[in-house]
Formats: structure tokens, sequence, C-alpha cells
């Protein structure tokens, strides 16, 4: 019985805890008869906390607030250097590192180029190398670096921390979240890069503030994350979002899933460039060889000729906007979200042309009768969107306890 109490204090002391941090956090300077007034604990306990925390210096003492007839309150803001993260986002082309503070800034990252044919664990001991390398130059000790965050091009379960299968790679049923424990000794968190997308969208992103989010991500490949009432949806097997696997021509191309005409195979960042070489010519493209380029700036290059006017690059483009723009239809009316969100290399180069093609589509097939108006907007993270999201995953752990999620 003294052990079930023990642990039942322990809970309660952590959930304190985390809740008091958690308001500080919100605010940008919030005094201790604040922090009573909306957590409801004594101003005994919230003493206490507040105090532990100074100790620790997640929280500074930055002065005193106006009198209200006694004692001058005592305000306190969040020390957003107090602790560091580690994120890193593995992508199709790119690996890249991050350290970020309490708040989301991310101080310094680095860009490094992958093949489709690395080894996870060569992966994760480079990533390692490069953020030591990062929490030097930084001047950070070490012992304020409290967790490592991976997103990963695939699917994961982060429950059990395992990287499902990535069909780019070619990776199947990997304890990535072990192994990044092992190399880098810090506690770490593993997520699908799409998730962790929508997780930074809805924190800092266009969708703050909004709690059910359709999250499209649009690369190499295509994928898709749910937030419903301000969490990320998991479904049973982890393997929800798998969008760019919707079959929409049966005997198209083959897709690195197995099957043919995915809509991956139509309307993805590949499936465009890959029209686009086989179809187009150089003098659609400005006398530019477009295998000479990186995806990216292929991409772009591709939209710009579809603005102008090019006749072969718009009819590229449009056919890639319908596609998604008729699926992303069908999903809200299934989902009815607040609003529809798409990230990844290939919005963030669209010159407009792209989006509004799928705006145009989505809003011809839509059911709304007049009552639903979600619109599909632009992320705003851009490419910090995966950093900033691997970096929550820990963050929650943080100043969240887990019934409060």
């Amino acid at each position: 019985m003294r052990t079930v109490q023990t642990a039942n204090r322990n809970l309660v002391e952590e959930w304190n805890r985390k809740l008091v941090l958690r308001l500080i956090k919100q605010e940008a300077s919030i005094s201790q008869i604040e922090i009573i007034k909306k957590s409801g604990l004594s101003p005994g306990t919230v003493t206490n906390i507040t105090r532990k925390l100074r100790k620790k210096g997640f929280i500074r003492n930055i002065g005193l607030g106006q009198s209200m007839g006694g004692r001058r309150p005592v305000i306190f803001r969040l020390n957003s250097k107090a602790r560091y993260v580690i994120s890193t986002a593995f992508c199709v082309e790119e690996m890249r590192v991050g350290i970020l503070d309490l708040t989301g800034n991310i101080l310094k990252d680095v860009v490094q180029p992958i093949k489709p044919t690395e080894e996870i664990d060569t992966l994760l001991k480079s990533s390692w190398a490069i953020a030591q390398d990062l929490i030097s130059e930084l001047s950070v000790a070490k012992d304020k670096v409290i967790a490592n965050c991976g997103a990963f091009e695939g699917m994961v379960n982060p429950e059990e921390g395992r990287l499902i299968y990535s069909a780019h790679f070619n990776w199947h049923n990997l304890p990535a979240k072990k192994m990044m424990e092992e190399i880098s000794g810090l506690k770490s968190y593993v997520e699908n890069r799409s998730r962790a997308n929508a997780l930074g969208e809805h924190w800092f992103g266009a969708g703050k503030g909004l709690n059910n989010l359709l999250c499209i991500s649009i690369d190499s490949g295509i994928g898709s994350a749910i937030i419903s009432k301000g969490q990320i949806y998991h479904g049973l097997h982890q393997m929800e979002g798998e969008i760019g696997h919707t079959v929409v021509y049966p005997a198209g191309l083959p897709c690195k899933c197995g099957r043919r005409g995915c809509l991956e195979t139509v309307a993805s960042g590949s499936a465009i460039l890959r029209k686009a070489i086989k179809q187009g010519k150089r003098k659609d493209f400005g006398g530019i060889n477009l295998n000479e380029l990186s995806n990216r700036q292929a991409l772009k290059m591709v939209f710009k000729a579809a603005e102008e006017g090019n006749h072969t690059a718009r009819q590229m483009v449009t056919e890639s906007g319908y596609h998604l723009g008729t699926t992303i239809s069908g999903m809200v009316n299934f989902l009815d979200p607040e609003l529809v969100i798409l990230f990844g290399y290939v919005i963030d180069e669209d010159t407009g042309i792209f989006l509004r093609t799928i705006q145009e589509a989505y809003q011809d097939l839509v059911l709304n009768q007049g009552l639903r108006k979600v619109k599909i907007v632009k992320g705003l993270l851009g490419k910090d969107g995966i950093l900033l999201g691997g970096a929550i995953l820990a963050y929650q752990d943080i100043f969240y306890a887990p019934n409060l999620h």
C-alpha cells in the first residue's frame, strides 16, 4: 500500500509541476498569483514548485508586479535556454539536423544529402556526429541536451519506437528509437515525418489555435496526418495517412509499394518531374536540362513554365493538381476538419499555380451544402516544420503530463 501511495503522490507532483511549467510557457510573463488562480493549486504548492523550477533553471524571476493591496507578486518567465533538444528530419534526399531551445527556436542546423541505399545505422551515427558538432559550436552544456528526436520517411510506430516500413529506403521493422538511444545516450522520440510536420504547423504554423486539421505532405511521395482534438491521430496499426497509396489508375504505372496507379505515381513531385523529363523539351523550361538540377530546382522550373503559360508544363501541373484536389475533397467529406494544410518541398517551390489547381478541383467536388467552409492553405513553416514537429515530441513530455494530452 505504501508503494502505491508513493507512486500516486509522485504522479500528482509531476502533474502539478508540468501544469505550472506549461502555464509559465504559455505567457510572456506571469505572476505567482496568476499561476495560483489559473492552476487551482494552493499557494504553498505553487511556491514549492516555482522554487524547484528556478533551482533547476527552467524559469526565471524577472521582478515584482504591481501590488493589489498586499505584497507585490513575483513575476516569472520561462528560461528558453534551460534545456535543448536535438531534432533530425530523415527525408528522401537529405537529412537535416537541428538544435532547438524550449520555445521552438532552431538555433543552428545542418543539411546533408543522403542516398536511398543508406543503411539506417549509418545515418543515425552520422546525424549524432553532426549534432555533437552543433552542440560544440553553440557552446551548449551537454547535460542540458535532454532529448534526441527523429522524424522518418515511412510508417512509424512512435509508441513502440519502431520504423515499420520505408518504401524509399527499403527499411523494414527497425527499432529506431532504441538505436538512437544507444548511439546518443539520450531519451529519444520517433515519428513519421508527415505527422511531425503536422505537429509543427499545429503548434507554431498555419494550424495554431485550431484543434482539427487535415495535413497533406507533397514531395517525392504523398502522405497525410490528422490532428483530432489537438492531438495527432494514430491508427490501430500506425499505418494511417498513406493517401499516396490510394489507387487512382488500377492499370497505371507501378508504385514503390508494389501496386499500380497509386496517387503518388500521378501527383507527387517525382511524378511531375518524370512527366516533365519524358514529355517536355528543353525549350519548355527555358533551355535548361531538368536532369542536371535537384528535384527542388527542377520542380521550380516546371511551375515557372506553367505559370508563364507553357502548354506542356501547365498540362502536367493541372493533371497532378486535379488528382490531389479530388482526393482531398473525399478526405474532407469524411473527416470534416477545420482546415487543410499542405506542405512539403513541392508546395514550397510552387509559384501558386499548383495550389490554385488543387483548390479548384477540391471546390468542385467537396460537399458543403453552404455550411462547411474548409479552406486549403499552404503551411507557414516550410522546411522548418519537420524539425519543429520532432522537437514537439519532447516538448509534450516536458510540459504535459500524459493525462493532459
